[in-house]
Order: structure tokens, then C-alpha cells, then sequence
């Protein structure tokens, strides 16, 4: 099974990583610290991206957000990693590019509720 180079945001434990993991749902759960995954298509300044997350994020107490759009609202919540799909709609590593366009786009960002702030992904908005 090949690995997929991914990068992971990890809002709890306030990290940006870049791992490769196993395609595995075990290891999905492991790294977004969850029990159930959604897969969603975003677009991240002007491409597009797959991005794995918690579906029951929002549950969390605290929720914490993750992702916003270019107004600054609310996308997505809890842990996040990105993709790309092929043709059958199998997900793909990262090429080097995609992980430094993502990193640029993931900034430290502040809340009434977080006033120290962390990191956050920007440019967010539905596909």
C-alpha cells in the first residue's frame, strides 16, 4: 500500500505537520484524532483540494475552528489533512507545490474565545 503525503493541520494541539500515512481509515482516525471522517472539496485560494476532517467536529466541546473563507467566516472545524483524487476518485498524496501553496494559506489567527491565537487555513470557499 503506498503512503500519501499529506499535510496535517491540527487545531488542538496547535501543530502544522507534513506526515505520509497509510490509506487506511485506522490511520485517518489516528492522525485527525476522531471516530468519523467526511471528505469534502474545497477551494483553496483558486485550486482545489479534497480536505479530510471530523465529521462530528462540531460536537466538540470547545469546537474550534479550522478553516475560514476570504471573509473570514466559519468552513470547517477540528483537525483537517488535504488531498488531491485521481480519476476514479481515489485520493492522492501532495506534490511539493500543493503543500507549500497550502502552507502559505495557513496563517495564525486570533478569536475572542483563543486571544493567543493559532494556526487556521484561509481562503476556504465552497467548490
Amino acid at each position: 500500500m503506498k503512503k500519501l503525503k499529506t499535510i496535517l493541520l491540527d487545531v488542538y494541539n496547535e501543530s502544522v505537520s507534513i506526515i505520509e500515512i497509510e490509506p487506511t481509515l485506522e490511520e485517518y482516525y489516528k492522525h485527525l484524532n476522531c471516530d468519523c471522517i467526511d471528505i469534502v472539496t474545497r477551494k483553496i485560494g483558486r485550486k482545489h483540494f479534497n480536505i479530510m476532517g471530523d465529521d462530528e467536529s462540531l460536537f466538540h466541546d470547545p469546537q474550534k475552528i479550522s478553516a475560514i473563507d476570504n471573509l473570514g467566516n466559519p468552513m470547517l472545524f477540528g483537525n483537517l489533512m488535504f488531498f488531491h483524487s485521481d480519476e476514479d476518485g481515489n485520493l492522492v498524496s501532495l506534490s511539493n507545490s500543493d503543500i507549500e501553496y497550502i502552507k502559505k494559506r495557513i496563517v495564525k489567527m486570533y478569536t475572542r474565545q483563543y486571544p493567543d491565537g493559532y494556526d487556521m487555513l484561509t481562503q476556504c470557499e465552497y467548490y
